[in-house]
This record gives C-alpha cells, structure tokens and sequence, in this order.
C-alpha cells in the first residue's frame, strides 16, 4: 500500500511544468466563479444625439468659417468642393446617417497660372455612411455608401461624370476620416457611476464598470444608440417585486435622496433658462415637476415609501428632461463633451433601474452635484441645496407666482402666536389687556421673540384675529371670508384675463375648492394659541391647503402659513394655471361641461397634473374616488349658495 502511495506522488511530481500552470489556471478560475458567482453580460444602451454629432462633424471637417468644409482646393480654385450648412440624421429606413449639406464643386484645368474651366454645379449633397464600432481603439467610424444630389430647393437632379468622380475620390475619403471617441466618455462613466451606489457597495461598482466596453450600435429617430456592455453576478440582477421601507430611519434616508433629486431637477431646469424653450415645452416641464412631487407627496402621506421611488422618478424625470437638454445644451459646442458624459451617465443610471433594483443605486447628493458640474452654468451654484425659498429665476421662466405679492415674513418656521383676546381661560390677564393695554403673557412672547425674529418681521396678531374663527361669530366670519375671497377671485382675474364665459364657473370652483380643502380656515385656535391649519405632516398650509414641497420654490412658505390673503391668491392662480394652460389647451376638454370641467381641475389642484386623464378614466368607468364624491357635494352647495352648509365643518352641526 505504502508502495502505491509513493509511486503516484512520484507520477505527480513529473507532470511537467506546462501542464501544472494550466490545470492551477483552470482550478483558479473555476474557484473564482464559485466564489462570485455566475457572471451575466447586461446591456446599457447610451443615446449620442444627432446635435452631438453635428458638433464633431464640425470640429473635425467643417471647421473653416461659417462652417464650411473644403476637401478639395487643387490649382487655386481650379478644382475644388466645398461644402457648409451641414444637418445630419437618420436616413428613411434607419440603416444610414444620413448628412447633407450645400455644396460647390468645380472642375478645371490649370494652364500655367490660368484655368480652364470644365464643369461646375451648385446644389445640395446628401451623403449617406455607414456606422461602425471599432472596439480595439474605443471609436465609432464612418464609411461613405453613397450619396445622391439635389438642387437648392432640394429636388433630385443629376451631374455629370466628371463631378461625380471628383466628389467620390475627394469627398468620400474626407468624411469617412470623421470619428466620435468612444473611450473618454467610457473612462468618464467608470469615473461618476460607482458614486451612485452606497459605499459598501462602490467597489464592487468599480470592478463592473472597470469592464466596460462597447456593443453593437444603431441608428435610431432620437439619436445614435450604443450598447454598452458590462458582466455582472446574476443573483444582483434579481428582479423581485420592489417593496417599501419598513423603518423609520431607512424612510429618511429615501426622504433625503428625494430631495437631493428634486434639487437637481431645478438645477436642470436653471440650465435652460436663456434657451429659447417655447411655452409649450415650459409647460410640459413645468407638468413633470409638479406630478413627480405630487407622487413623492401621496406616498409619504400614505405612509408607503417605495425603496425604488427615487430611482423611478430620476428614470421619468430624465426621459422628459433629455431631449430638451439634448436640443439646447448641445449648441453650446464649449460644453458638448461634458454633455455627452451626463447624457450618458443619465442613461446608463436609468438602464440600471430597469435591469432590477437589487443591484443597488443611490442617488446620494456627492453623486448627483459631480453630475451637476458636468452642466455647470456660470454664476449657478452646483450645491444642490434644497431650500424653500421663493426661485425668481424660477418664476420668471415658467410664468407663475409673480401675481401674488407676499407681505414680508420671518425668514424662520413660526409654529404658533397667542392672541390675548383669545385667551378665554385666563381672565385675569384678559381684564389686564383690557384695562392697561397689554397682556403679560404677550408681553413675553414679544420680548422672546423679538430676538428670535432679529432677521426678520413680527407677525401681527391684529392682521390675524378676523380670520380665526369662533363658534359664536358663524354668520360674520363667513361672510368676511366670502367678500375677501371675492376679491381674491376678481383680482386675479383681472391678471390672468380669463374668457368671461367661464367667471362664474371659475368662482364656483374657487370657493368649493376652498371649502374642501380646509371649511375656509385659514387658523386654528386652542386657548388663545393660533397656529395655521396644517396637514398631519406640515406639508399642506392654509386657507387653499397649498403643499410647500409641491409648490417648493415658487411660494413664499412663511406667507403661505401667516397671510391668509397670500394663501388664497396662492390657490386662485393654481386653479388657473390647472384650468387655463393645462385644462383648456386639451381637445378632450371641448367635450365636458362645465360641472365636469370644475370636477377635472380640482383633481389636478389635489394631486397634479397627471389627474387630468386619471379622473377622467374615474369618469368613463364610473369610479369616482371618495374626493372626487366630497368635491362634488361641496360645488353643488356653492353654486346653489348653501354657505349655511359650512356649519356642517365648521360647528359639527
């Protein structure tokens, strides 16, 4: 036995050494797969707009004044082409870039220091080239196929031989020299994209991204798609049904990515300011912003916090962002590399959301600003800090909140006043103020908070006490509230200029809306404390129950909780917004009457724009929420003007 065993160690130790390196090779390897895990290649497709292209086909061939190209200038003029104006884009099929431009060729002979002239054509060239990937050297290129030629005014005519030939010896060679550098923008995705992820998680995003390289390319209506490719552990590729936070600490933690998120959205927002966005595009820009707050909104109130709900909304808020940017930043030619970059970062980020969400991305705030400086704009701070205070660049760009003044407020968060003559529980110190002229309990506050309030104004009380209401002063507490409210609604419309057709219709919706929201209170009062009424979570205020995250930048939040007279201006002009730019503009709304329209509007007042279709899908299927049901009640009682009914909320009776 002994005997064995030795003469088999003997055969092992004369395996040569080749074939001891390989089997080491081949147990390594497969030890690895054990202890990563089974590999699987992902697809991360990245979009090079057709704009981004026209800029390197400017920087590389038509790179003389007034962008023109000369690839040929033989003999002084004597034969030559040029070319300017250049366009590119897919050709019909897709298959081709498709790049046209103006064109002048000539043909001549050169005589001694003269020419003779053979032939000449001015027109329009449409030059049709392949794409390919050279994935050695990380680059797409170009091979001309073929072009045909057209007059100025873009009708197909003919040349003759001898143009034909110049222009495919000359012009075809110059183009195909054109190429898009693929290996920076790849170097620059390993560099941003492992911040996107937690830091227990960074090194193995370094390791994947480390790999990646480039697929297949296509040619598509919106741009130059290139998959990019990179292997990955499957079991992070895990596509199990998103669930929501569970704890209070990790629902902060997404509350904190939301708002580095809607952060950079404004930053987004702040670089096409100066572009010439037209209204229509402002609109829909302006639609986006406000659904996706309104989404975050109805989930942290539902209690129910998607883990992915940042990730989701990065996803949509890119899908309605990346054209436009990509139509307007991308004639900056100074800022077009670092704009492919965040384009493709942008992509990638969303790819990787819908791969699965075990794989693990953050959108921390470090990441999002690295982001945000690829976009820089001179003088716009890159911080990302989430702040409510009024935007009035914001404002100026999307043409809301300039007709509602505020009255100046402290620049802090004031949670309650007191009121002396609302102190019913203590006589002592009303028959104080009643004879002496000042309530020592008020007296205090003021000294406290004449220090607390240094850098801003004292609210005061006598602005408020006509609007805190009291069971015993029913009848003239609604009627003050109606006659300002009235006001409110006529000023407005003197603004806003809306078809006389629909004033009533529009007083109606004003003061339904307003009686759903809060019982037309704008205060609370318990024992001569007088708070603004709130939501449960401080994010709704007022008389017209404005959300402050909603409407984050463009209402003054102070003003929103202390002046009821900015309160309902506030929430008259985003009735009109909701009814004019976005209700009115619609074919759908030509159908509806009136009562149907107020019912449309108030959905969208209550949570977003994107109600607009929910309701009336609610309608169709006769499935009306149970707000949809206490709106309607309300309006019938307005326009039947039952204010009576206000007792109902008001008293309990």
């Amino acid at each position: 036995m002994w005997y064995k065993i030795e003469m088999n160690c003997k055969k092992i130790l004369r395996i040569n050494p080749f074939s001891f390196v390989l089997y080491f090779c081949i147990f390594f390897l497969c030890s690895q797969s054990f202890v990563y895990g089974e590999l699987q290649t992902i697809h991360l497709p990245i979009t090079i707009d057709y704009s981004i292209l026209r800029s390197s086909l400017i920087q590389q061939a038509f790179n003389k004044p007034g962008e023109k190209a000369v690839p040929l200038d033989f003999g002084e003029g004597c034969s030559g082409i040029e070319l300017w104006k250049p366009e590119v884009g897919p050709d019909k099929d897709k298959t081709m870039i498709k790049l046209g431009s103006n064109i002048k060729v000539r043909a001549g002979l050169p005589i001694g220091k003269t020419c003779m002239p053979l032939s000449e054509w001015d027109g329009y060239i449409e030059v049709f080239q392949n794409l390919f990937v050279d994935q050695k050297n990380m680059k797409l290129g170009f091979q001309t196929m073929d072009f045909r030629t057209l007059t100025p005014d873009r009708a197909q005519t003919s040349i003759n031989t001898v143009l034909t030939n110049i222009i495919k010896n000359y012009l075809n060679p110059y183009l195909n020299k054109i190429i898009i550098d693929v290996d920076a923008p790849v170097k620059g995705l390993q560099d941003i994209l492992p911040l996107f992820f937690q830091t227990k998680d960074q090194n193995n995003a370094r390791s994947w991204f480390s790999k990646l390289r480039p697929g297949q390319v296509q040619i598509k209506q919106s741009g130059i798609s290139l998959d990019l490719l990179m292997d990955i552990e499957k079991d992070r590729l895990s596509k199990e049904k998103t669930d929501v936070a569970d704890n209070e600490k990790e629902r902060d933690e997404i509350v904190k990515s939301w708002e580095n998120l809607d952060a950079f959205s404004v930053y987004q927002v702040h670089t096409l300011i100066g572009h010439p966005v037209t209204e229509e595009e402002k609109y829909n820009i302006l639609e986006m912003i406000l659904d996706t707050r309104h989404d975050f909104i109805q989930n942290l109130e539902e209690g129910k916090l998607p883990r992915d709900l940042v990730s989701k909304q990065f996803c949509d808020i890119w899908q309605g962002f990346g054209p436009l940017m990509r139509k307007y930043l991308t004639k900056q030619q100074a800022v077009s590399s670092n704009f492919v970059l965040f384009s493709a970062v942008s992509d990638v980020l969303s790819s990787l959301r819908n791969i699965g969400p075990s794989i693990g991305v953050s959108f921390n705030k470090d990441a999002l600003i690295k982001l945000a400086k690829l976009i820089s704009v001179p003088g716009l701070p890159t911080d990302l800090q989430y702040l409510q205070v009024v935007d009035r660049r914001l404002l100026d760009f999307f043409g809301i909140g300039q007709i509602v003044d505020a009255v100046p407020m402290p620049s802090i968060y004031v949670p309650e006043i007191e009121i002396p003559d609302l102190l019913d529980s203590d006589k002592l110190a009303n028959k104080i103020y009643k004879y002496f002229g000042f309530h020592p309990f008020q007296t205090f506050l003021n000294l406290s908070s004449s220090l607390v309030f240094a850098d801003g104004p004292m609210i005061d009380p006598e602005k408020i006490r006509p609007w805190v209401f009291k069971k015993n002063d029913f009848s003239p507490y609604v009627e003050r509230i109606g006659k300002k409210l009235e006001q409110v609604y006529v000023d407005i419309q003197k603004k806003k200029r809306l078809d006389s057709k629909y004033h009533i219709f529009f007083k109606n919706l004003l003061f339904a809306t307003a009686w759903q929201e809060t019982c037309w209170r704008q205060f609370v009062e318990n024992k001569g404390k007088v708070r603004p009424l709130e939501s449960y979570n401080q994010s709704s205020v007022g008389f017209m129950q404005i959300n402050v995250r909603v409407w984050r930048g463009i209402y003054q939040p102070e003003a929103l909780r202390w002046d009821i007279d900015y309160n309902m201006r506030t929430g008259c002009e985003i009735l009109d917004l909701y009814l004019q730019r976005y209700a009115l503009r619609r074919a759908e709304t030509r159908t509806l009457d009136l009562d149907t329209l107020a019912m449309t509007v108030y959905a969208m007042y209550n949570a977003g724009p994107a109600q607009y279709k929910k309701f009336l899908l609610r309608r169709k299927n006769y499935k009306y929420s149970k707000v949809d049901q206490l709106f309607w009640q309300k309006y019938l009682w307005v326009k039947d003007g039952q204010y009576n009914k206000l007792s109902v909320c008001l008293i309990g009776k």
